[in-house]
């Protein structure tokens, strides 16, 4: 037996679909047949991958087949032992809004007073950027932990294992150079920084791929597993009070990525490196990407007293 599922989203949005097929079994005949979807074995129940679909032109025309097929082995054998038997076989779809988040998750643990650390942040030049002078030693003023749900083991078959992993950090109010610190840990590497940019209103700061050390998700899960970022007060600590930090930790597809760098040096050809990489992590850049190439796995915030 061989049947198709056809899906239809007849909203006038964009929709994210997830597919799933169980096999509700109850008098032993799913271990005497072969089931399957989407062309592979099921063992109980096969969950698909999240698919985004814009709303159908024609309500007639499917736009998701899924394929289920029922067989008896090659083996006379099984026949006789299956006679008489019943097998359910339950399809569901959840749906969601286009740009809905369904990527992995992180989990947040807050640093306790007793826990911050103290850092030597970097100075000079380092990968071709120049950081500003800091004070020789700081206390960092707010620090989480951010441990993803994904394995080392479950990560291998999920569709994000070679997106790049980052701290996405955002301001609600201006921030001039050298004033707010960053601190982040990962792998047994540390490192400490003030902010080699002024932030404007509405400019993020991508702080792995701006001091040239991005990360896969994959190599989060099976080599990190903890991913830390703290934020400090960097050269002129009074400007930083009644300023709310935005921490997020994020996927990014790394096609999406590429894509936006040669857009903006397509846009600005007298640009440098940097130039571009800035221009980039504005936010008006990406935000129409998040939910599909952006993904959130977690935030956090903090207001500087």
């Amino acid at each position: 037996m061989h049947k198709r599922i056809s899906v239809i989203n007849k909203s006038s949005v964009t929709a994210k679909f997830q597919t799933r097929v169980a096999v509700l079994d109850e008098d032993g005949i799913f271990d005497a047949i072969n089931v399957t979807a989407w062309g592979e074995t099921m063992s109980g129940e096969h969950v698909g991958s999240w698919m985004q679909f814009a709303p159908s032109e024609n309500a007639e025309t499917p736009i998701m087949e899924v394929p289920v097929t029922v067989s008896l082995p090659n083996s006379d054998t099984y026949t006789i032992g299956v006679q008489g038997k019943n097998l359910s076989i339950v399809f569901s779809v959840i749906a969601v809004q286009g740009n809905a988040y369904t990527g992995p998750t992180a989990n947040i643990t807050k640093y306790t007073q007793e826990q911050l650390p103290v850092r030597n942040p970097i100075t000079g030049n380092l990968g071709g950027i120049t950081f500003p002078e800091a004070p020789e030693e700081i206390t960092v003023e707010s620090a989480w932990s951010f441990a993803t749900l994904d394995t080392e083991e479950t990560v291998q078959t999920s569709q994000y294992k070679d997106w790049v992993c980052d701290f996405i950090i955002e301001c609600d109010k201006e921030v001039a150079l050298g004033e707010l610190g960053l601190w982040g840990t990962y792998g047994g590497m540390d490192f400490a920084f003030a902010n080699p940019y002024a932030l404007s209103e509405g400019q993020s700061l991508f702080m792995m791929t701006s001091v040239g050390m991005p990360v896969t998700y994959e190599y989060i899960c099976s080599e990190v597993k903890v991913f830390d970022c703290g934020v400090f007060r960097g050269l002129v600590a009074p400007q930083m009070k009644g300023k709310k930090i935005t921490v997020s930790l994020c996927l990014i597809n790394p096609d999406y990525a590429m894509e936006l760098i040669n857009e903006v040096a397509n846009e600005f050809p007298e640009y440098n490196e940097t130039e571009i990489l800035f221009e980039v992590m504005k936010k008006s850049r990406w935000e129409k990407a998040i939910g599909k190439d952006v993904l959130i796995a977690n935030k956090t915030e903090y207001i500087f007293e």
